[in-house]
């Protein structure tokens, strides 16, 4: 029994660590223009109004910088970020991710972690968040 144990934890390790691609394959730049936020961002890429791909990023996790970027991102705003040089229609940003989050309307992962650590402070206080 401790032998089949063995096999599937390291079948399942295998399968998890292929499905995570490497941060040096993400180097295709890309960006869209958010048109919905639910469970998930969806974007647009030639501004016609309908959905050209889907994005799942984190609200809850500050890994890989995610509760900045689901904080600040608001529909109308202009995304950027890296993928893979196949461009895939389904974004993942969280644990599987396959891509690397760049900037909101031009505002780096940096100035999101300030605004997000600001609205953090004036929320404790009951003042308005900083957009």
């Amino acid at each position: 029994m401790q032998f089949y144990k063995k096999v599937l934890l390291t079948l399942s390790a295998a399968g998890t660590m292929v499905s995570c691609v490497p941060v040096s394959m993400m180097t295709y730049p890309v960006q869209g223009k958010v048109i919905e936020k639910v469970n998930f961002i969806y974007l647009d890429y030639d501004n016609d109004g309908i959905a050209d791909a889907r994005m799942y990023i984190s609200g809850s996790s500050d890994k890989n910088n995610q509760c900045y970027f689901r904080d600040y991102l608001m529909l109308g705003d202009t995304i950027k970020y890296r993928t893979t040089k196949d461009n895939p229609v389904e974004l993942d940003a969280d644990l599987y991710r396959n891509v690397v989050l760049d900037s909101i309307n031009c505002k780096s992962a940096a100035d999101l972690k300030r605004i997000y650590e600001i609205n953090f402070i004036r929320s404790k206080i009951g003042h308005d968040k900083k957009r």
